[in-house]
């Protein structure tokens, strides 16, 4: 079964076929052992991101590609190598050819979301966030990360209504709780920013996640120890 690497603000992993979708572009001839051997190399490049190895793993996101130029996944990622490496632009090249070959591709609008995400283009980050969830209506990840792109673009309420989605789905969501409380600072309700915040901390297993939401509660806490 094909693995698939997908971006929500942090990296993540899935397993999933896809197939070519109506409408999208039209596929190249490839031989059973081509398209094989091109799943061996899309595998070996997925082993490599989780190394961190990318510049390694594009090399053989590359020769998975050419083998099976249909393969919409090794082109998603090939992009989520390319922003890991901070090559936002390579990464939508990749993630838009991966949309060309596959209209229905949920995860690789996140992905784009993210990589315009990086490159401070949130408006273009929301309207992928957007397709993704219209494909996915249960795509957790892709509510948390609109959130973020509406806390950036300081529509707060917005980007809480993403995050109480993200939560209704799963409670146990420790990134969603941080961003919620975070963007709870912004509109002034330091409590309710408090309690997420403590919550985010109690379920995370992340260290950097952790250790971010409790630099701002400490900073939190000594406000309100001041008043």
């Amino acid at each position: 079964m094909r693995r698939l690497l997908l971006l929500c603000s942090t990296i993540l992993l899935i397993l999933l076929p896809l197939a070519l979708a109506l409408g999208c572009e039209s596929p190249v001839e490839v031989t059973p052992e081509q398209a094989q051997e091109a799943e061996q190399y899309n595998e070996q490049g997925i082993t490599l991101v989780e190394d961190g190895e990318y510049e390694q793993a594009i090399s053989e996101f590359n020769k998975a590609i050419e083998l099976n130029p249909n393969l919409a996944e090794a082109y998603n990622n090939r992009g989520v190598a390319h922003n890991e490496l901070a090559e936002f632009d390579n990464a939508i090249d990749d993630y838009d050819q991966a949309i060309k070959l596959n209209s229905e591709f949920a995860e690789a609008y996140n992905n784009r979301g993210l990589a315009h995400a990086n490159k401070v283009e949130f408006n273009k980050a929301i309207t992928d966030y957007n397709k993704a969830i219209k494909l996915k209506p249960m795509y957790i990840e892709a509510y948390n990360n609109r959130g973020v792109a509406y806390t950036n673009e300081a529509k707060f309420d917005e980007a809480i209504a993403d995050y109480d989605r993200a939560i209704s789905m799963n409670p146990m969501y420790a990134e969603a709780y941080g961003n919620r409380g975070f963007a709870y600072i912004y509109k002034g309700d330091k409590y309710k920013a408090i309690s997420d915040l403590e919550k985010c901390i109690l379920l995370t297993e992340d260290y950097s996640v952790s250790s971010w939401a409790q630099h701002i509660l400490d900073g939190l806490n000594n406000d309100a120890e001041k008043l």
